[in-house]
């Protein structure tokens, strides 16, 4: 899987979702948008953070809104975000890293995220990250009008999703991964020149779900 993108097919689907509401932001009084990343240092869970937030960035500023800020995890910020970019920013995309992988650790985490002002969406990460949202939020059914994007599956996100309390998620692609690996070894036992491929991600969604290309994909 390429994480990155990945990431960014989340935020693809959320900027959708949230995009009338990020013109009400206003300087001191920024609309949020909440990450989850279970660890800074993981490349899968690094990845769909990163490709979650530029794309999100790029979005915002495709929209229409050039203040825009990055903020919580120094990892995250863009090395092109000017000094002070956070004051004036009508747009906040904060990122937060748990301090372990432990459910209270994330619980925590999440709360303090979803307790600033002006949060509208919120995207986690990895299937415990979004557990930790449903933690937060009494299994979805808290979050009001805050718009929830997951990763991975399980029984709870499934549920969330098909009960349409979180938009939706983004699963791999177990299939093609277990395709691509028996395809990649046979042309390598035949001398034929290999390189990484990306097995891609789907976005699944209450409408979707039941799908047989998307039910396959997930777990519980």
């Amino acid at each position: 899987t390429n994480n990155r993108n990945a990431g960014a097919l989340g935020a693809e689907h959320m900027y959708e979702a949230v995009k009338e509401k990020l013109a009400e932001g206003e300087e001191g009084s920024p609309i949020r948008i909440a990450v989850i990343s279970q660890d800074a240092t993981s490349e899968s869970v690094t990845g769909r953070t990163f490709g979650f937030v530029d794309k999100m960035v790029e979005l915002v500023k495709a929209g229409g809104i050039e203040t825009v800020a990055v903020t919580g995890h120094d990892l995250f910020i863009p090395e092109d975000q000017e000094e002070g970019a956070l004051d004036a920013a009508t747009v906040v995309i904060d990122v937060g890293v748990s301090s372990g992988t432990q459910a209270g650790q994330i619980l925590t985490t999440i709360q303090a995220l979803m307790n600033k002002d002006n949060v509208v969406g919120i995207f986690a990460s990895n299937e415990l990250s979004a557990n930790g949202i449903l933690d937060a939020t009494n299994e979805g059914e808290d979050l009001g009008d805050v718009v929830a994007v997951g990763f991975d599956a399980g029984i709870r996100q499934k549920t969330a999703v098909q009960e349409g309390l979180f938009l939706g998620s983004v699963t791999q692609d177990p299939f093609q991964i277990g395709y691509k690996a028996v395809e990649l070894a046979y042309k390598a036992h035949m001398g034929e020149t290999v390189e990484d491929v990306d097995t891609g991600a789907k976005f699944y969604d209450k409408d979707n779900l039941s799908d047989p290309s998307i039910n396959e994909l997930v777990y519980e």
